[in-house]
């Protein structure tokens, strides 16, 4: 069985750590706009696939190399799926956030899954720093694109116009 080198898996896990910050996006629309129907929705499905192949090219980049880096990776990505039930469990102990509360963003297994895809984002970049000048911009602003997205969204309790108005009009400066 050939061997599929570390640079095109970390393309592969950059790509489908995009697509779960993309499945949040429209996990965090789907709550807003439909709500919380059950935990088998379509854009938590996604998330749960791209996450899962992350994972799983993490864990295999990690046996096929046994680098540091790739051991590292691997145990912040499955960060991830472990964070997952506790979500689950958060909602069904405290109940669903609904948008008056900050805790729909801020609540420890939103906080623990957002910041365990920024970091293997950011793990990531080392690797894919070896790839040609073509392919790191595209997987680099790919990475920026979905970093960007979740510190806006880490930030969205902060903007004054929102339903939280935690810090006044001073949450200008986040915006």
């Amino acid at each position: 069985m050939k061997k599929i080198d570390s640079i095109m898996i970390a393309r592969l896990i950059a790509a489908a750590l995009f697509i779960a910050v993309i499945a949040g996006t429209w996990d965090a629309w789907w709550h807003g706009a439909i709500g919380r129907e059950s935990f088998w929705e379509p854009p938590h499905l996604l998330l749960y696939s791209s996450v899962l192949i992350a994972v799983a090219l993490g864990i295999y980049g990690y046996i096929q190399s046994k680098e540091k880096i790739w051991k590292t990776l691997a145990i912040v990505l499955l960060l991830v799926p472990i964070s997952g039930p506790f979500d689950e469990l958060w909602h069904r102990l405290f109940g669903v956030e609904d948008l008056s509360s900050p805790l729909i963003v801020w609540s420890p297994p939103h906080l623990a899954i957002i910041f365990s895809i920024m970091a293997s984002m950011i793990l990531i970049l080392p690797i894919l720093r070896k790839d040609s000048k073509d392919m790191q911009m595209l997987f680099g602003s790919m990475i920026f694109a979905a970093l960007l997205n979740l510190i806006l969204f880490l930030l969205a309790p902060l903007q004054p116009e929102g339903p939280w108005h935690l810090v006044w009009f001073f949450g200008t400066f986040f915006t």
